[in-house]
């Protein structure tokens, strides 16, 4: 999914067969990573919560209608890309955050999160 999306649009999704919504978990990748899908959020870009737990974490985030996600076992972040992304919590605590909402995919190095498309986040103190 990192690697493949060019695009956060409903007709690019459809391009990786998500048709529908899937359950309110997600669905978990091979490596590790968790994807998740609202639908109707997508179609029209209104902020939906995300839900979801990696091993004893468990994350919140704020985007519109498509999430992916990768956290290592101890719930240090890795890659995020998401439609409309707003914001990430994890155990209650803003990880980080944008202003206004904004297409991103991201990937953590020993510098925090690094751009790899869309708008940079402003990273939570």
């Amino acid at each position: 999914m990192f690697a493949l999306a060019r695009e956060c649009t409903p007709a690019a999704v459809a391009k990786f067969g998500i048709v529908h919504d899937w359950p309110k978990d997600g669905s978990r990748l091979e490596d590790g990573s968790v994807l998740m899908l609202d639908r109707a959020t997508f179609e029209t870009d209104e902020p939906h919560t995300f839900s979801f737990r990696i091993g004893s974490h468990e994350y919140k985030a704020v985007a519109s209608g498509l999430l992916a996600f990768k956290a290592t076992p101890d719930g240090q972040p890795q890659k995020l890309a998401a439609a409309r992304f707003v914001s990430l919590s994890r155990d209650g605590k803003t990880i980080f955050s944008r202003e206004t909402p904004a297409d991103v995919a991201l990937e953590w190095t020993s510098d925090g999160p690094q751009r790899l498309a869309g708008a940079p986040p402003t990273v939570a103190e």
